[in-house]
């Protein structure tokens, strides 16, 4: 294994963080790394200005109203932002999943899901998360980069 491709290396936070501009999905099973990589980006700043990770896990009106409040300054440049427990998704009406695309398009992100995000078919309105793929296969965790 490369040091460039384990999670904990600078190195790689910095690549996620510079391909956030198009949007990245980080995969991998419990324990993996994907939270630990959230709070790496968070705390470095390297995460173009996200100031907290969003957990999906708290509901599809909590996340939504965080998400929309993280936005930034009216005027200013629009912050990035990190979600955690993003194969929750799945689960929300198809009104939230519309609204969550809406809140991300043209905006930088970082999402942390378990792989079961992608199993069977996803609902039409998840479909972008799966457009022009960039894989990568670090020691445990895998990236998607979606084209918001």
């Amino acid at each position: 294994m490369e040091a460039c491709d384990d999670y904990r290396a600078p190195g790689f936070g910095e690549r996620v963080a510079s391909a956030a501009v198009r949007g990245v999905l980080v995969c991998g099973t419990s324990r993996s790394g994907k939270t630990t990589l959230l709070n790496r980006l968070r705390e470095k700043a390297a995460a173009f200005g996200a100031a907290e990770i969003i957990d999906i896990s708290l509901g599809h009106e909590m996340a939504i109203t965080r998400l929309e409040a993280a936005s930034g300054d009216p005027g200013g440049p629009t912050r990035g932002v990190l979600l955690d427990e993003a194969q929750r998704v799945v689960d929300w009406p198809l009104a939230s999943m519309k609204r969550l695309r809406e809140a991300l398009h043209g905006r930088p992100f970082v999402m942390a899901a378990w792989p079961s995000l992608f199993e069977s078919a996803p609902p039409k309105e998840l479909l972008w998360l799966h457009e022009t793929p960039s894989l990568e296969r670090p020691r445990r965790t895998v990236i998607h980069g979606s084209v918001s």
